[in-house]
């Protein structure tokens, strides 16, 4: 059914659940593809769950017309001509993020795309190619994405997998998932959550075993008219317990054994021997084993090798922990004919494959200990001879097997590699479980290499915002940097303390952890260290809206840096005068101090600070009321995180723009990029910019004359500041849903909003506020209209005064002119206490 509305245009999600041997793979190979459909399948890897974006990168390659093991020259062409094809205008936004998923090297041009983002934004862009790549494959042709065994998938390839649903919602794509009903693995988490969001395009299809009356049809149609004794029979229907692989493995069991003989033109059987030597395994297990155990003992051995490798084995590497070639060719073909396995014709390698994964796992768990620790090792050893060059490339799976082998440097050497490349693809929770993986392998007193892995992996838990075990690595990270007596290591660590302490917003103990950082590279002699402490003091004086004391760390921070280089570690000491400058309404020297800033960032290529110092220029310009100077700087800003594909980036600059517009008078521009801004939020899960753009809507909705619209943003704006815990902005939104209710003469709402605005001002939070000045003259005039005049000039007369100490931190005379009198709120205060004043 679903196959036929694909056909009329309408996709879906349909997942496939049952235990091996049931059928999944049966029932999907059934629906063979027609020529007006398009098939692409990836599959998870029982040894490779920490394998980020396996799934992901098998299906790419299936998309794409290609086998796994093509090379990265041939994949780089397919996908660049492919996108080239489909992108003809917008392939730079595709292709980069494309290739970096697939592990293809990039060109300068490619590379810049990549080389800026971090963390969510790269994710982000990761997610947007692929989905806008199989949105078109789609949009010509109706597409068929099978993804099997996602019990085993890892992490990145579910999230990845999650972000396509909604497109199967609204183009030719269906999506079919194929995955044993284990309720303790993530799959089922996914399967719980996608019911839950997708109740009407989502359909669950649970294969159950087979009744008796179908078991005993399967059997008499593998049987034909063989006489078996009813005994034999009952008891093989017995233990099958509905499972069809199983029946049709104990067939072939009793078949390689002679108990049965197949004879005439129906391929009809006879039983050869007596009913009471025919042994019937008990579980699915025992019946393969029970075949394998009647092969040669050499295509015994070489099916033991290839269970270790995996489902899919290449044959050069099998041939080199067998030897004699010939004879394993012949083998092969023999277990071809069998229905053991299958050569993978596509595949440019010689490379085969077990037909059911159940056979592969079934022979693996058979074996001794010792024999797989020894058959791991041996497969590691010829993959290192094998892959030579490109070893990193398959560094996860040689960890598995050294693992598995208890060669413990060798599989420490892989899993360090593959715990970096999961870390630079920001798959975190992979990258977190190959960390974890690597501690048990150390040994006990080597401190420094523990400390460099717990150091990794704390900075992937606080990715991943994971608090408690990021505390936990810290406190370790510094009982070892303490027992080492190492200085740098534990400046290091305290430094990363005042960063986890910021995150969690207990800022007295961020300042408490950079102040020890700062002694302790001060002992080491290391001013590298000591500028990084006394920028994480200066973030923490930041937080307490202590501008001069930020003032004070950042130029103590520059002075560290006087004689090593440091570019990046001085461009944030200047970027936080520049901003502590900025609040205090210091505007001359902060132009000064980002401009600074901005110079080394160009000098050192590094496009995220550039465009940083852009977006400080503008909210200077905007406060000094040169609205063509700030709307240039953040449009600089816009270009270039769009340049390097931040999407955050790009929201930020898209909102101060709209708020800009506002001051601009160009209510309607204001409006186009507040929404663009907010569509961007909300797609990236970027809640503090969607508040942001929700209540620049509201300004612009308000000052534009349409209240009813600006009422809801606010209202929304407002609530999401009270989520995220931003008290000022959510003032912002109480101060204009006051003006729009005094608008509209609804009092009773005017004062319960107005009253809560008046209350964060004499608590004397305005002064401490970069830009109160909205609020300030909205408390006064609202106020005033409500008959609470005392109050109302208590406020005008504190903005008065505020605003003149801000002017006087200006040395030009030309922008403190500018400051007081071009910018309108300024002017209109100024204004109100004059007009007060004569009244």
């Amino acid at each position: 059914i679903r196959r036929a509305q694909l056909h009329q245009g309408q996709g879906g999600v349909v997942s496939i659940i049952a235990e091996a041997g049931l059928g999944k793979s049966r029932l999907v190979a059934e629906m063979q593809p027609t020529s007006t459909e398009r098939w692409a399948q990836g599959h998870a890897l029982s040894h490779a769950e920490t394998a980020s974006y396996l799934v992901v990168r098998h299906l790419l390659r299936s998309l794409l017309g290609l086998e796994l093991d093509a090379t990265p020259a041939e994949l780089e062409r397919v996908l660049a001509a492919d996108i080239e094809t489909l992108f003809a205008a917008g392939s730079d936004e595709i292709y980069p993020y494309l290739a970096y998923l697939l592990e293809l090297p990039l060109d300068e041009k490619a590379a810049q795309r990549v080389k800026y983002l971090e963390g969510e934004a790269l994710r982000q862009r990761i997610w947007a190619a692929s989905q806008t790549l199989i949105e078109a494959k789609s949009r010509h042709t109706p597409l068929v994405l099978v993804w099997d065994d996602l019990h085993w998938a890892d992490p990145s390839s579910l999230e990845l997998l999650q972000s396509l649903l909604p497109l199967s919602q609204t183009t030719q794509l269906l999506l079919i998932l194929m995955y044993r009903p284990h309720r303790d693995k993530r799959i089922w988490r996914f399967h719980e959550k996608v019911q839950q969001q997708f109740q009407n395009g989502y359909h669950c299809l649970e294969l159950p075993p087979l009744t008796l009356t179908e078991a005993e049809q399967l059997l008499s149609n593998l049987l034909g008219r063989c006489p078996l004794p009813e005994t034999v029979r009952s008891l093989i229907l017995q233990k099958a317990e509905g499972n069809p692989f199983y029946l049709e493995e104990v067939i072939r069991s009793l078949l390689n054994s002679g108990a049965l003989t197949l004879t005439g033109p129906e391929a009809d059987c006879t039983v050869t021997v007596d009913v009471q030597d025919i042994t019937i395994p008990d579980t699915l297990q025992g019946v393969i084993m029970s075949r394998i155990d009647q092969l040669d003992p050499d295509a015994k051995y070489i099916l033991q090798v290839a269970a270790v490798m995996g489902r899919d084995f290449l044959f050069e590497i099998l041939s080199r922990v067998v030897g004699e070639t010939p004879r394993i060719l012949n083998h092969l073909q023999s277990l071809e004919t069998q229905d053991l396995v299958v050569h993978k014709e596509d595949s440019p390698e010689l490379e085969y494959s077990f037909k059911h994964v159940f056979t592969q796992e079934s022979i693996y768990q058979s074996l001794l200990r010792t024999d797989r620790r020894e058959f791991h090792q041996k497969v590691g050893e010829a993959m290192e001879l094998i892959f030579g060059k490109n070893l990193d490339e398959q560094a996860l799976l040689l960890a598995y097997h050294f693992e598995q082998s208890e060669d413990r440097p060798r599989a420490l050497k892989y899993l360090r590699i593959a715990a970096g490349h999961a870390f630079a693809t920001f798959a975190n929770e992979e990258a977190k479980t190959l960390y974890s993986r690597v501690l048990p392998l150390l040994d006990k007193d080597d401190y420094r290499q523990r400390w460099e892995i717990l150091a990794a992996r704390e900075q992937t838990l606080n990715r991943l915002g994971e608090r408690d075990q990021q505390a936990t690595d810290l406190t370790l990270m510094q009982t070892l940097a303490d027992l080492m007596g190492d200085n740098e290591l534990l400046a290091i660590t305290h430094n990363r303390r005042a960063a986890y302490f910021d995150k969690i917003s207990e800022y007295q103990a961020s300042d408490e952890a950079a102040a020890a950082g700062l002694r302790i590279a001060k002992r080491a002699g290391n001013a590298r260290l000591e500028a990084q402490s006394l920028n994480s003091l200066a973030l923490a004086a930041w937080r307490r809206f202590d501008y001069r004391q930020v003032q004070k760390w950042a130029n103590q921070a520059l002075e560290a840096l006087r004689i090593v280089g440091a570019p990046t570690i001085r461009i944030n000491s200047l970027l936080h005068l520049g901003r502590a400058s900025y609040r205090l309404g210091q505007y001359d020297a902060a132009l000064d101090y980002i401009a600074g800033a901005q110079e080394v960032a160009k000098d050192i290529d590094n496009r995220e600070q550039d465009a940083l110092a852009d977006l400080i220029f503008g909210w200077i310009y905007q406060r000094l009321g040169d609205y063509e100077q700030a709307a240039a700087h953040f449009n600089q800003m816009l270009d270039k995180r769009r340049q390097i594909g931040d999407r955050y980036g790009e929201a930020t600059a898209l909102s101060h723009l709209g708020w800009l517009a506002a001051d601009q008078q160009r209510f309607e521009q204001g409006l186009d990029y507040c929404r663009a801004a907010l569509t961007i939020s909300q797609t990236i899960n970027d809640r503090e910019n969607e508040a942001y753009a929700l209540s620049g809507l509201a300004l612009n909705y308000e000052l534009a004359g349409n209240y009813e619209s600006a009422l809801a943003d606010y209202e929304a704006a407002l609530a999401l500041h009270r989520q995220i815990g931003a008290t000022t902005l959510a003032v912002f939104d109480q101060a204009g849903l006051a003006r729009l209710a005094l608008a509209r003469q609804d009092l009773e709402t005017t004062r319960r909003y107005i009253t809560k605005v008046a209350d964060w001002i004499l608590a004397g939070n305005a002064q401490q506020f970069w830009d109160p000045w909205t609020i300030y003259l909205s408390a006064y005039q609202v106020l005033t209209a409500l008959g609470e005049t005392d109050t109302a000039h208590t406020i005008l007369a504190e903005a008065h005064t505020v605003l003149h100490q801000r002017a006087r931190e200006i040395s030009s005379d030309t922008l403190r002119h500018r400051f007081l009198e071009e910018v309108t709120v300024n002017r209109e205060i100024r204004q109100a206490l004059q007009a007060a004043a004569n009244g």
